[in-house]
């Protein structure tokens, strides 16, 4: 009796095995598996394009991606060619008066791909309760069928000064390329 293990020792090496399996699976030869078949960046508000990394985007400024903003008090829709699949959506926000916008109105409802994303969100709340002059709200949805990712935006109806913004939307899918699926199956 005296030479039993006590059971917490036991759970605490069958935890360790575990996660040094699950670090092996991690880092070993498939860290590199994921490659991102859609990777888009849309600056919002320019009028021109440029690159960066092979994507649409605007030069950085001031650490803010995106300074220029898309706004509409009726609401707006931006469409996107993509892979079937699960993405990632990361919408930029740069709340700050725009030109007959006051932030204080940003009151609106984001949904992509059947989903409601964001709904009566204010950017001023958000900004204020955070303290951040700039920041990203992010969700992932799937496309099935049809290939195309519409993000709308639309403002809360209840405010007659509401209005809906953007500056920057992109949008990041990834597969599991198929000669690492292969070398995983003969592995």
């Amino acid at each position: 009796m005296k030479n039993m293990i006590p059971p917490l020792l036991l759970l605490f090496l069958f935890i360790s095995v575990l996660l040094e399996a699950l670090t092996v699976s991690v880092t070993g030869d498939n860290v590199d598996a994921y490659l991102p078949v859609n990777s888009i960046a849309v600056n919002c508000g320019s009028l021109g394009n440029s690159s960066v990394a092979n994507r649409s985007s605007p030069p950085v400024h001031n650490r803010i991606p995106h300074d220029t903003a898309r706004l509409s008090r009726s609401g707006f829709v931006y469409s996107f060619r993509v892979t079937m699949g699960p993405k990632f959506v990361r919408l930029h926000f740069f709340p700050s008066d725009y030109l007959n916008f006051g932030h204080a109105n940003s009151f609106f409802s984001v949904k992509a791909a059947g989903y409601t994303h964001l709904r009566n969100f204010s950017t001023l709340l958000f900004s204020d309760h955070t303290c951040f002059t700039s920041f990203c709200k992010e969700s992932c949805c799937t496309i099935v069928a049809d290939r195309i990712l519409n993000v709308t935006f639309a403002f809360t109806p209840d405010n007659p000064d509401a209005c809906a913004f953007v500056n920057g939307i992109e949008v990041i899918s990834k597969v599991l390329r198929f000669c690492d699926v292969t070398k995983c199956k003969t592995s």
